[in-house]
């Protein structure tokens, strides 16, 4: 049992890492998009 706990709390930290390393790609996407559509259109839009 103690075992089992030992896995699964492993699996929780590193489910955590890999959903914060998604969301900074999430971060940079968007700060790109803005980028472009500033690039494009000359105005500042937040798509956050």
């Amino acid at each position: 049992m103690n075992g089992k706990r030992k896995v699964e709390s492993r699996i929780i930290v590193l489910s955590a890492l890999i959903i914060r390393y998604f969301e900074r790609i999430a971060d940079h996407a968007t700060y790109i998009c803005e980028s472009i559509v500033y690039a494009l259109t000359g105005r500042k839009e937040s798509l956050r």
